[in-house]
């Protein structure tokens, strides 16, 4: 993993979808302490958290672990391309199941540079956040 990874094609998504989406967020987060890669906020600050409030979404990793912030709002803005480049570091496998949740969900297009066996364990991740079987 370590590639481009884009959102396209965003929709304005309800309040009751965004609290959905702030949950499975709250899990991946969770998911992540439980790992050797934590993820932290948009500047990959230690000792930080995801931003995960009203309106926006996003996390990097920290410090030398994080490379570009991966996030969404909760209204798209008009001609901006979503987009997080991972650059090889340990959260790729986050920002492509946080990406594939939101895709999952239908509230934006999900693609990538990245191989589907590069994506895999990704994919796998965000389907376990959501309880989705991975058969």
């Amino acid at each position: 993993m370590g590639y481009t990874h884009y959102l396209n094609e965003q929709i304005n998504i309800s309040d009751w979808d965004w609290k959905i989406l702030k949950q499975y967020t709250r899990s991946l987060f969770m998911s992540s302490l439980e790992t050797d890669t934590p993820l932290g906020n948009v500047s990959g600050d230690e000792y930080s958290f995801p931003v995960i409030d009203d309106t926006y979404i996003g996390f990097n990793g920290i410090g030398d672990a994080g490379y570009e912030t991966a996030g969404i709002n909760k209204s798209p803005m008009e001609d901006t391309l979503m987009f997080c480049k991972t650059a090889n570091k340990d959260y790729d496998k986050y920002v492509v199941a946080f990406y594939h949740i939101i895709h999952t969900l239908n509230f934006a297009v999900f693609t990538s540079d990245g191989e589907p066996d590069e994506l895999a364990e990704g994919i796998a991740l965000g389907n376990s956040i959501m309880g989705v079987d991975n058969k």
